[in-house]
């Protein structure tokens, strides 16, 4: 996701990837450990999960900084609570046009697509020894006595569609909505903005009655969060 970095915290991690400077905050690892640590069975599907949990969302966004990167600007990464966001500074090149727009916040999710075409490929030429065609996208499968590195492929296969489904739905300020957000700005300039946060706003409070129904309460406060973000926005433009 792209949008304004946090400042510098306490015990965040810094490292560099290429060009690409890294922070991992301490609540990156703290979201990591409550999303798997009710589902994982024993210590190694548990460090496979943080382990594929962190590469995950840094592919996502290694998406995006490539393409700043492409167009001119020096973008950094920060891994922090659900999720991670990279930005360029204060004033951003990419965001020029709003093509340049959809073009980087698509490509986070295709970046994790990517890997799982890759990752497909390479099971296909090696007669499927990974298993990874009992891969199934919105649930933890059963994987028995497979070694962590198994665990690790598997999960880091459920990230990357996961992740990039979920970030491409139409709610702001995922990349979903940010695209939205930019088509709808060029095409309708007037009234493109609140239908940007109308869509977000449905789009927020089915996801969240999805993941009640599912019993997700981590899904649906997020989500929940989302819409209520959203109903502020649209009140806002309506006061203005």
């Amino acid at each position: 996701m792209y949008s304004q970095l946090p400042p510098p915290g306490p015990g965040e991690v810094y490292f560099r990837l290429g060009p690409f400077p890294i922070r991992v905050t301490p609540m990156f690892w703290i979201t990591g450990l409550f999303l798997g640590m009710y589902s994982m069975r024993d210590p190694a599907q548990l460090i496979a999960w943080m382990l594929a949990f962190f590469v995950g969302i840094l592919i996502h966004e290694l998406g995006h900084a490539l393409v700043m990167r492409y167009f001119g600007d020096s973008p950094e990464i920060v891994l922090q609570a659900f999720g991670g966001v990279t930005g360029a500074g204060s004033y951003p090149r990419w965001n020029t046009t709003w093509r340049r727009n959809v073009m980087t916040c698509f490509a986070g999710p295709f970046a994790g697509f990517l890997v799982m075409g890759i990752l497909f490929g390479i099971s296909a030429l090696i007669g499927d020894s990974f298993g990874l065609y009992d891969f199934q996208p919105f649930a933890l499968i059963s994987l028995g006595r497979i070694p962590i590195l198994m665990y690790f492929v598997l999960y880091l296969l459920m990230i990357c569609w996961f992740w990039g489904i979920l970030n491409l739905m139409p709610i702001y300020p995922m990349d979903g909505g940010q695209i939205l957000k930019a088509i709808l700005e060029q095409h309708f300039p007037r009234t493109g903005t609140m239908r940007t946060f109308q869509i977000s706003f449905i789009f927020a409070v089915f996801l969240t009655i999805w993941f009640v129904q599912r019993g997700s309460l981590f899904g649906a406060v997020i989500f929940g969060m989302l819409a209520f973000q959203s109903l502020q926005a649209l009140a806002f433009f309506r006061q203005n």
